[in-house]
């Protein structure tokens, strides 16, 4: 997995042999697991969107 200077996507993370065979090793599906982090992501971007909004000088810690 190639990449320099930046964190990899999602997408080349689930495609890395390495981490297929860990995931298949544990019983993982890469699909459902793409599912459940793409919901996670909706449910954090409003949060996101409000922080960019306020700057993050003002941001709060989740309780």
């Amino acid at each position: 997995m190639p990449w320099c200077h930046s964190e990899p996507t999602i997408a080349e993370l689930l495609s890395d042999p390495i981490v297929r065979a860990l995931m298949a090793a544990d019983r993982v599906a890469p699909e459902e697991l793409r599912a459940n982090l793409a919901k996670i992501a909706g449910t954090l971007e409003p949060q996101h969107r409000e922080v960019r909004q306020r700057g993050c000088s003002q941001a709060t810690s989740p309780a």
